[in-house]
């Protein structure tokens, strides 16, 4: 009887979160964690490794306690700014606070009040900023930039970081205590078990109706995936670009297509030559937005581009494709 209602249980946590794919125990302990320790005021940290899926937990926990209430889920990357600029995004400021200051402007928060906020990578806010985020978790209050008027907004924040929380030369020592929960997303190597379920439904979001047999989960299981899941939907993603209508067996992927193919070679890996120069170039761009979850501006970065460069390339390949 224990049993079953153990099955049933496990069950029911699994269906409450379709989004978080996964049925290891530490994904179960995480659902679990989201339905029962976390509701719509609970701030919470999120901490993983790049790319094992941060910002599926924040829109779980969204989905979860706030999808009725909130208009929309809103992410803010705090890699996306400079660091001296995050805290006048964040809060706002007035006009004159800083060069360049021609108007006052709203900042995230302000936007954000009664809804639920996502600040990923928050390591890349100053140390000597981090206090003004302290107290505004702890209390709801704030100030725009330039301004000495106390503000106070209800906010539900979930922040991630990829970084060692207990770095103090990158966090103040009490940051971390001012999130009521802690959720650990853990690599991709710590749940292997996960892989065929995540393959599964990566393959279906990208509808080339491409399957995989045996072999290939037996292979995939065995490579340590240091890019976690991103760096899975990436090479699936790669694989579906080759094919489609079809079921692969391991033996018909090409070892230039194989995860250990490319991840493992040191240095830069060169093309054979001769190559389509045009080609290569798009593959490398497509490549960059891969990795950088489509954020344009960081695909420019990554690629060493003028920022703009990416934005302006992507339509100019939708007027194209017309």
């Amino acid at each position: 009887l224990k049993v079953l209602k153990d099955e049933k249980t496990t069950t029911e946590i699994d269906n409450s979160i379709p989004g978080l794919i996964g049925k290891s125990k530490t994904i179960r302990d995480i659902k679990d964690q989201i339905i029962h320790l976390v509701d719509k005021e609970t701030h919470v940290l999120i901490l993983g490794e790049p790319g094992t899926g941060k910002e599926v937990v924040a829109k779980a926990i969204w989905d979860t306690h706030r999808k009725e209430i909130d208009k929309e889920f809103i992410p803010f990357d705090c890699g996306q700014f400079e660091s001296n600029l995050i805290v006048s995004e964040l809060f706002g400021y007035e006009k004159g606070a800083f060069t360049g200051a021609n108007q006052q402007k709203k900042g995230i928060i302000e936007i954000s009040n009664g809804r639920m906020l996502y600040l990923d990578e928050i390591g890349n806010i100053p140390l000597n900023n981090q206090g003004v985020l302290l107290r505004f978790l702890q209390f709801g209050e704030w100030k725009r930039v330039g301004s000495t008027k106390t503000n106070k907004s209800s906010i539900q924040v979930v922040a991630a970081t990829n970084k060692d929380i207990h770095n103090e030369k990158l966090f103040r020592a009490d940051l971390r205590d001012r999130f009521h929960e802690i959720i650990y997303l853990p690599p991709l190597r710590e749940r292997k078990n996960d892989i065929i379920l995540l393959s599964d439904y990566l393959l279906t979001k990208i509808k080339k109706n491409v399957s995989f047999d045996g072999s290939v989960y037996e292979q995939l299981e065995k490579f340590p995936w240091p890019g976690n899941v991103r760096q899975l939907e990436m090479w699936i993603k790669r694989v579906c670009r080759k094919h489609k209508d079809i079921q692969l067996s391991w033996d018909e992927i090409p070892q230039i297509l194989r995860p250990d193919g490319y991840i493992d070679s040191p240095g830069f890996d060169f093309p054979d030559f001769p190559i389509d120069f045009n080609n290569y170039t798009t593959e490398l761009r497509l490549h960059a937005l891969d990795i950088s979850d489509n954020n344009k501006a960081k695909a420019d970065r990554l690629l060493g581009l003028k920022e703009g460069t990416m934005k302006q390339w992507i339509h100019q390949r939708k007027q194209r494709d017309k």
